[in-house]
């Protein structure tokens, strides 16, 4: 009797067990917390975006070079360690040449130092070196651009002729378009660059380019289309492009305006769609219309 009634509550949760593991196994689901994840390493990452330039400002020439003697990916950049360095020397730059999810190579450059003491930025380089972290593998909870990457994996295979799936395809372009939403918003608010009272911002350059991954993984699934002939998922990242410009500004601007004008002739090469020309027609305009606000 026991036994009975155990075993029927076995299979009953088993059966539970194979349901959950196979609906998490979705592609929507799987992209949905793929999203979930790069976001929330793109919170992590709010302080070495706050106190770190985008741009140099010291005009002494590159003194020292650190460059790698292994090979891994760049999961850490550890501030503290770089304030510490830079309280001994304060003249001193650093420009980090790597960031978080990079692959570097033995002899990659890391990172330099400009100072005009040639022997105290060489001192540096040892803290340089235990700042930059790097392991055998990419982690997601602190790079958002290994989500990035793996959404753009799930939306290339998904809509070339590798799984002609434009669906699964479609969403993946739904999340790179959310994220590149946000991230353009963020960049638009003078607020999120400003670092806190108690961590001042650092003599520090380091090059943040999660939003150029997503607008790259855009780009690359206008080419899987353009490959596998999927109309549909031309359409919409053509849809995607024609939301974000009018939100874009600066180099971000710039950089899908140089994107739109290289995949034209992929475009071209794609079978005659009314829904792909109306697409197409209704990017232009998205283009003109914000163009022209800008310029007014």
């Amino acid at each position: 009797g026991i036994a009975t009634v155990l075993t029927v509550l076995a299979m009953l949760l088993l059966l539970v067990l194979v349901y959950t593991t196979v609906d998490q196994m979705r592609p929507t689901n799987v992209l949905r917390q793929i999203h979930d994840r790069a976001l929330a390493a793109r919170r992590r990452q709010e302080e070495l975006r706050q106190r770190t330039m985008r741009q140099g400002e010291s005009t002494h020439p590159v003194t020292a070079t650190y460059r790698s003697d292994a090979m891994g990916y760049v999961t850490q950049i550890d501030l503290d360690a770089l304030a510490a360095a830079l309280d001994r020397v304060p003249k001193a730059e650093i420009t980090v040449q790597v960031t978080l999810g990079q692959a570097v190579s033995y002899g990659d450059v890391v990172a330099v130092v400009r100072d005009d003491e040639p022997e105290e930025a060489d001192s540096l380089l040892a803290q340089v070196r235990d700042a930059v972290r790097m392991e055998s593998r990419r982690d997601i909870d602190r790079d958002a651009t290994t989500g990035i990457s793996e959404i753009a994996n799930i939306g290339w295979t998904s809509g070339s002729t590798a799984k002609h799936s434009p669906r699964v395809a479609q969403q993946a372009v739904d999340v790179l378009k959310d994220l590149a939403a946000r991230w353009m918003d963020e960049d638009a608010d003078p607020g999120s660059r400003r670092p806190a009272a108690d961590r001042p911002q650092l003599r520090v350059v380091y090059r943040d380019d999660d939003l150029d991954r997503v607008l790259d993984s855009l780009y690359s699934l206008v080419v899987s289309a353009h490959e596998s002939h999927q109309h549909l998922t031309a359409v919409r990242v053509l849809e995607a492009y024609a939301d974000l410009f009018p939100r874009s500004s600066g180099e971000s601007r710039r950089r899908i305006e140089r994107d739109l004008s290289s995949f034209q002739p992929l475009l071209d090469q794609m079978p005659p769609s009314p829904m792909l020309a109306e697409a197409r027609a209704r990017l232009s305009e998205c283009v003109e219309q914000a163009v022209g606000a800008a310029d007014a």
